[in-house]
C-alpha cells in the first residue's frame, strides 16, 4: 500500500488583488501567519507533526495560484514544496489548473510562460519527465513502481474565449493509448491519473456544471483498459468520491479557496489517500480546514473523514464476519475499532453506501453498532443494550 498526499486548489494570491467584498481565500503570499491557525500551510504542518502523518508522493490537482497572481504562484509552489518535506513525500507532482494559465490576458503570448519558467521541477520533477507535457499536454511520470499520467486540461486555454472550456483531443487520446501499448506495464504496482478537470457530470444546487472535461468518457475507457486505479482531480471545491465504470474519481475539493466552498456548505479539505497494489482499491483519510482550530478531523462533515472504494463483497458477509469475530475474540460484546479492522482489511474499502448498508445490517441482525457510526470513523464496536 502507497500514501498519497492531496493538496488541491489553493488559489493562493497576494492580499492587494482581493475584491472586497467578497473574499477569495484564506491563503496570502504577503501573511506571514501571526495565528498559525489562520494560516492554512502553517496549521498543516503543525497536523502533520501533531498526527505524525506521512505520504510517499505528494499530488497536487492545480490551481496553485487565483487569477494567474504571479506572487500567488510563486509562494504557492514553495508551499508545497515544504509540505512535501514535511511529510517525507519522495516527489511533488502537479498539474496545470485554469487559474494558473494567464488565459484572460488575450495580449500576453504565451499564456504559460510564468508557469514554464516557475521551477525546473514545476510541474514534474526534471528527473522524472517523460515526453514534453507542454507541447502534448501530458507527460507519463514513473518512478520505482509508480506510474502518473499526468494531463494538462487547460493546454488548449490559449486565450479568453478558449478558456472557457476543458478538452482532451482525440489526437492526445491516441498518443497516450500508442505510449501505453508500448510500455511494460507490469513492472508498475500503483498507476494514477492526475488532472484539473472533471471528467464526469459533478454538479450541485447553485452551479451549473458547463467546464467538464470535454471527451473525458473516452478518456476513462481507455483508462479502464490500461487498469489504472484512480484518477484525482480538482476544479470543482467539493470533494467528492464516484466509482464511475469501476474508475474511483476523487475530487480533492480545495485546501484554501473560499470561492463556491461558502456557496455550497462544504469545507476546505486535505486528504491522503491509501492505495492498494494492484488494485482500484483503498481509503481516504480527511481533515477540514477550521480558522480557529486549525486542521481537524471532525465528525458529520460534507465529506467524511473516512472513506474507502473497491470493496466487491457482500455486505451481509462481511456483517456475519464482524459479529464471529467479536463473538471469538472478545468476552465484553465490544471491541476498538482498529484490532477489528487490521483482522478484517475489507471494512476500509467501503464506501459511504457500503458503510450506510453494513451499519443498517449489523444493527438489525446482530443488535452491533459502532460509535461514533458511519460516515464518521468508528472508534468502538459494541452490542446494543435494548
Amino acid at each position: 500500500m502507497i500514501k498519497i498526499a492531496v493538496v488541491s486548489d489553493m488559489h493562493c494570491m497576494h492580499s492587494s488583488k482581493e475584491k472586497p467584498p467578497d473574499v477569495a481565500t484564506y491563503l496570502y503570499s504577503d501573511d506571514i501567519g501571526r495565528s498559525e491557525t489562520r494560516h492554512p500551510i502553517k496549521a498543516l504542518k503543525n497536523l502533520i507533526d501533531k498526527d505524525e502523518l506521512d505520504a510517499y508522493i505528494l499530488l497536487c490537482p492545480g490551481d496553485i495560484t487565483n487569477l494567474a497572481d504571479t506572487q500567488g504562484l510563486i509562494t504557492g509552489w514553495s508551499y508545497l514544496e515544504k509540505i512535501r518535506v514535511k511529510i517525507g513525500a519522495k516527489k511533488l507532482i502537479a498539474t496545470v489548473g485554469n487559474h494558473d494559465v494567464a488565459s484572460r490576458n488575450d495580449d500576453i503570448g504565451n499564456v504559460n510562460l510564468d508557469l514554464q519558467l516557475l521551477d525546473a521541477n514545476y510541474p514534474i520533477p526534471s528527473d522524472l519527465v517523460r515526453g514534453d507535457f507542454w507541447t502534448n499536454g501530458y507527460s507519463f511520470v514513473d518512478f520505482e513502481n509508480i506510474l502518473v499520467l499526468n494531463i494538462n486540461s487547460c493546454h488548449f486555454h490559449n486565450n479568453s474565449k478558449t478558456a472557457k472550456k476543458s478538452k482532451i483531443d482525440i489526437s492526445q487520446l491516441d498518443s497516450i493509448r500508442k505510449e501505453l501499448q508500448k510500455k511494460d506495464l507490469t513492472g508498475f504496482d500503483y498507476k494514477i491519473v492526475l488532472i484539473h478537470h472533471h471528467p464526469i457530470p459533478h454538479s450541485n444546487m447553485d452551479y451549473e456544471d458547463l467546464d467538464m472535461l470535454d471527451k473525458g468518457d473516452e478518456l476513462i475507457a481507455l483508462l479502464n483498459q490500461y487498469k489504472f486505479q484512480i484518477l484525482i482531480h480538482g476544479h470543482k471545491h467539493d470533494a467528492r468520491l464516484t466509482i464511475y465504470q469501476s474508475l474511483p474519481i476523487f475530487c480533492a475539493g480545495s485546501l484554501s479557496s473560499l470561492m463556491n466552498v461558502k456557496d455550497l456548505k462544504s469545507d476546505n479539505t486535505f486528504h491522503i489517500i491509501n492505495l492498494e497494489a494492484g488494485e482500484a482499491k483503498g481509503y481516504i483519510e480527511s481533515w477540514i480546514y477550521a480558522p480557529q482550530e486549525g486542521w481537524v478531523s471532525r465528525l458529520d462533515t460534507r465529506f467524511p473523514c473516512l472513506t474507502g472504494f473497491g470493496f466487491n463483497g457482500d455486505i451481509k458477509t462481511l456483517a456475519k464476519t464482524i459479529n464471529d469475530w467479536l463473538s471469538e475474540k472478545t468476552k465484553e460484546n465490544r471491541s476498538y475499532y482498529e484490532p477489528l479492522a487490521t483482522a478484517i482489511p475489507d471494512l476500509k474499502f467501503l464506501t459511504n453506501a457500503n458503510q450506510v448498508d453494513l451499519s443498517k445490517i449489523l444493527e438489525t441482525e446482530y443488535d452491533l453498532e459502532f460509535s461514533p457510526n458511519y460516515p464518521n470513523k468508528p472508534k468502538l464496536i459494541s452490542k446494543l443494550i435494548r
